[in-house]
């Protein structure tokens, strides 16, 4: 009896390394495509070294394989979020922390960082909308943020963070630097006290280098 489950568990490994490569593949062509550009199918497989029956058998459209993308790495950001800051429930510690990790990963891994930003899906209705939807009401009620509008609230830290993505994956320089402005900026206009926001920006960088590389495989420290 053995036999046969091992290759079952065999057979679904190697199902879902195909699948992890072809959306690596639509990663990085769509990542790499510019604002004109129109990404085919064929510029996947060929990425990915396989057959168009190949991704047919995983995808019916490349739109399917950028959904897939897309809702996989909303998911596996919120996860590892909540596998990193489990025990901690200050609302701005992770709202500080959750800009400094999609910043940070933009840095190490631009491909990412690009394919984010030129489909939006980090915008779309997702786990990570309402993971920062729950956080800011925590913070609202806790009397932290200082919100007049949730709706305006969300939409300004989604905002703030494909922002900050465009501009790293056009400069890099001083990446620490800019992403501890940017979260103590963002914080003040959550509300935040201008010296605590100084403070928690700082504090939260420190943290989150620290946590990262017990958590997330992705992690690269910040020159």
């Amino acid at each position: 009896m053995a036999e046969p489950d091992f290759r079952v568990r065999s057979a679904r490994r190697k199902r879902q390394r195909m699948r992890a490569r072809l959306l690596d593949a639509t990663m990085d062509v769509c990542g790499r495509a510019g604002p004109g550009d129109q990404v085919v199918i064929d510029d996947v497989v060929r990425a990915a070294g396989v057959s168009r029956g190949t991704f047919y058998k995983y995808f019916t459209s490349l739109d399917e394989a950028r959904r897939s993308l897309g809702q996989h790495l909303t998911n596996e950001l919120v996860e590892g979020v909540g596998a990193m800051f489990a025990g901690v429930d200050d609302p701005v510690q992770r709202t500080a922390a959750g800009w400094i990790l999609i910043m940070a990963r933009t840095v190490g891994h631009p491909a990412w960082g690009a394919f984010v930003v030129r489909t939006e899906h980090f915008t779309e209705d997702s786990e990570l909308l309402a993971a920062v939807r729950r956080n800011t009401v925590a913070g609202r009620d806790a009397g932290a943020f200082r919100v007049d509008r949730l709706d305006a609230a969300i939409d300004f830290q989604m905002g703030l963070a494909m922002e900050a993505m465009r501009h790293l994956l056009q400069d890099a320089t001083d990446a620490a630097g800019y992403i501890e402005a940017m979260t103590a900026m963002g914080l003040r206009g959550l509300g935040v006290d201008a010296r605590e926001a100084a403070d928690m920006a700082r504090f939260a960088l420190a943290d989150v280098a620290a946590r990262a590389p017990r958590f997330l495989p992705w992690w690269q420290p910040l020159g």
